[in-house]
């Protein structure tokens, strides 16, 4: 009986919970529907069916929300000793998209190598996961001593800083077009 009201206890949600989730699940609503209504049209003169990209994103819904209710049943000490692991990780991947001689792993798509093996797959996603969960993991470890400036601020500064930096060094189209935009109305 202790497992399973365990279990029952885990599924269990307060009211704050199911606010956010009744939340997000208005903002994935709206989402679909404005990719409907932005792709139909261009879909169909592509030669797929109206609904191609809102199939796709609803895929991609659906994995989300799986990966999310699994996420959100986990232990919170497994988060925490996962949350370093992942924040070197996203550096490392951050790293990788910048280093000339990675082009091969991180190939320009579209005059920007923000992509892994050329798919969708870009460490800047996973980089903000590991924001979260690393901040996180260090205001509970941390604690009262976040209110000193060497324990509490330059942490965060050094670690957040470093991908910030990294992020910015990414090759991508996006970024000469806004120094294009600077020095064309200077």
């Amino acid at each position: 009986m202790d497992a399973t009201t365990n279990l029952t206890d885990r599924w269990r949600m307060g009211l704050e919970a199911r606010a956010l989730i009744i939340l997000t699940g208005i903002f994935l609503a709206f989402g679909l529907a404005t990719v409907y209504s932005a792709s139909a049209i261009v879909e169909m003169q592509a030669g797929y069916g109206h609904a191609h990209l809102l199939v796709r994103q609803l895929i991609g819904m659906a994995a989300g929300l799986a990966l999310f209710a699994i996420a959100a049943k986990m232990d919170a000490e497994l988060w925490e000793k996962l949350a370093w692991p992942i924040m070197i990780l996203s550096l490392l991947l951050l790293l990788v998209v910048i280093l000339p001689f990675t082009v091969g792993i991180a190939p320009r798509i579209h005059g920007a190598r923000r992509f892994l093996f050329g798919s969708s797959l870009q460490p800047s996603e996973l980089g903000k996961l590991a924001v979260v969960l690393w901040t996180s993991m260090l205001v509970v470890k941390k604690g009262p001593a976040l209110r000193r400036l060497t324990k509490g601020l330059l942490p965060f500064l050094v670690v957040i800083g470093t991908m910030d930096i990294l992020v910015m060094l990414e090759p991508g189209i996006s970024w000469r077009w806004e120094s294009c935009s600077f020095r064309s109305s200077t």
